[in-house]
């Protein structure tokens, strides 16, 4: 995750927290969500993302999001197979 949010710095604005406040900490305080641009992208760094991945995919989603008139889009999650899940 961090080598892909170096890579995209330079064409589209990172913001990294100083702590780990979970994913809804951006929409459940509205001074932080009403300081957001119209479009935003929430990542997680536990996801490792696909190496199909086109290089622009966030383009792509901001597209779709556009197209449908949806606000949330998103990717699909891999299921690896043969994996073990440990509770």
């Amino acid at each position: 995750m961090k080598q892909l949010l170096e890579s995209i710095e330079r064409k589209y604005e990172v913001i990294r927290l100083d702590n780990n406040f979970g994913p809804h900490y951006l929409l459940r305080v509205k001074k932080v969500y009403d300081s957001l641009p119209k479009f935003f992208c929430l990542s997680d760094p536990d996801l490792k993302l696909s190496k199909d991945l086109p290089i622009d995919f966030i383009n792509e989603l901001k597209i779709v999001s556009e197209s449908h008139k949806i606000g949330k889009v998103g990717l699909a999650l891999e299921v690896l197979k043969n994996r073990r899940c440990f509770t």
